[in-house]
Formats: structure tokens, C-alpha cells, sequence
């Protein structure tokens, strides 16, 4: 099954490099789906394939993700994209190499402390919210 597959450096910058495409690509019309319950079913396995290195399935995953064939994600395509690519990070998060998953930590973490401390990103930290909010970073 793909969803044992083990994920490697290699595999994540292929999926990241997906979610960065922006030249405009041939692709067979047949893998350009509208975005139904069904095309989520197909895109999710289309991200199983390239996370496990399948260099193929990028172009696959690419025809299902720009549904406008404009060689640009934007909208509801860009978000579609995001959330695939992070949605396969987190469902095989316990068989990433651990190298992987600290350079992603590392990546994260700063915007999630900068998120509860300072949710509403005015660059500022009252001490009301410094109180409320830091017991939060760490639970």
C-alpha cells in the first residue's frame, strides 16, 4: 500500500515542487477533472504516488490540480494544492525521516508562536496578551 511508503527529502521537494509550478504545462485531457468528492479521491492518490518519489505522477497530480489549464495555481486551485501537499505531510508525519521532519519544524514552528502570540499579526504583543496567549505556545 502507498500509504506505508516511506517518505524521503527527495519525495517532499518533489511534492513542494509541485505546489511551486507555475509553467504552463501539455496535459492529457483525460486527468483534467473537475473538482468533485470523486476528484479528491483521485488527487489524494495521485499525492500518495508522488510522495513515495514517483516522478510521473507530478504531471498527473498538476492536470488535476490546474482544472483552468491556465499553468497557474490561483483561488480555489492554489488552496486545493496546499492542502494536498499538507494533508500527505501530515498523514504519514510518523514515517517521515526525522532529518525531514525537523528542517519542516524548524519551518513552522516560528509562524506558529508568531499565530498565538500575536493572532491578529499587528507586529505588537500586549502584556494582557502575552498573559493569555503563552501558556498556549506550549500546550
Amino acid at each position: 500500500s502507498m500509504a506505508q511508503a516511506h517518505f524521503t527529502s527527495n519525495s517532499y521537494t518533489l511534492a513542494g515542487s509541485l505546489c511551486q509550478h507555475k509553467q504552463q504545462q501539455h496535459v492529457d485531457q483525460q486527468s483534467k477533472l473537475t473538482m468533485g468528492s470523486g476528484d479528491s479521491k483521485v488527487l489524494h492518490e495521485t499525492m500518495e504516488k508522488v510522495a513515495a518519489g514517483d516522478e510521473s505522477a507530478v504531471d498527473e497530480a498538476w492536470g488535476i490540480l490546474d482544472k483552468d489549464g491556465s499553468g497557474v495555481l490561483e483561488g480555489s486551485e492554489h488552496q486545493k494544492c496546499l492542502a494536498a501537499c499538507g494533508n500527505e505531510i501530515l498523514e504519514h508525519w510518523t514515517t517521515l525521516d526525522p532529518k525531514l521532519k525537523k528542517q519542516m519544524l524548524k519551518a513552522m514552528v516560528p509562524g506558529y508562536v508568531k499565530h498565538v502570540l500575536d493572532p491578529k499579526g499587528e507586529g505588537a504583543i500586549t502584556k494582557d496578551a502575552f498573559s493569555s496567549n503563552i501558556t498556549k505556545v506550549f500546550s
